[in-house]
């Protein structure tokens, strides 16, 4: 699994962003708006996004924002670290079919709200590959089975090599963003690597 998180701190719009992680075969695209942009922008973006995914399998969530989720009908949300002890709350508010994402490094806490949110996937940042082995190791000794995706930044370089670790830390996927013009060859690339290591 692999998500493209939009960055809006980029030189490129969160559209042209959205539409070369499209191009490039990413088929899970999460939309973070630009900081200060208002309702109607934001109903933009992922307007413009829906657009050319319209058909197609990929999958659209937002980041930290479960209202546009509802008044755009994406498939979900993405929570940060502040946002993420409001999952039942929001899995309320959007649903049972909705994507609910969280963003935690505590053991109990992913343990509870997949219970009381019944959150769809955990996101850690990736600090060390050993760190995340361990973490993912106490959950899954904790009968905790919910996915977990570990987030690489643009700067680190994404390897053959890195994509095996990643996995071997067990790992369900990976989320990347990056501030990058060439954002469609960077994907390109970590899926090339991914499944090579597949085969």
């Amino acid at each position: 699994m692999l998500i493209y998180s939009t960055d809006p701190e980029s030189k490129l719009t969160i559209g042209s962003q959205a539409h070369m992680a499209f191009e490039s075969g990413c088929k899970w695209i999460q939309l973070n708006m630009p900081q200060g942009s208002d309702a109607v922008h934001k109903k933009n973006y992922v307007g413009e996004v829906m657009r050319f995914c319209k058909g197609s399998d990929v999958i659209l969530t937002i980041g930290n924002d479960p209202d546009l989720v509802m008044e755009t009908r994406v498939h979900g949300v993405h929570l940060d670290a502040v946002s993420t002890p409001n999952a039942p709350v929001i899995r309320q508010q959007l649903g049972p079919h909705a994507i609910i994402g969280i963003t935690s490094s505590s053991v109990c806490e992913i343990k509870e709200l997949k219970l009381k949110a019944d959150a769809d996937y955990a996101l850690l940042p990736l600090k060390s590959l050993e760190d995340a082995a361990k973490f993912i190791a106490e959950l899954r000794a904790g009968s905790v089975t919910i996915p977990v995706v570990l987030r690489i930044e643009s700067d680190m370089c994404v390897t053959n090599g890195l994509i095996h670790e990643i996995l071997d830390s067990g790992a369900n996927g990976l989320l990347y963003s990056s501030k990058s013009d060439n954002v469609g060859l960077e994907i390109q690339n970590i899926l090339d690597a991914t499944n090579s290591i597949k085969e």
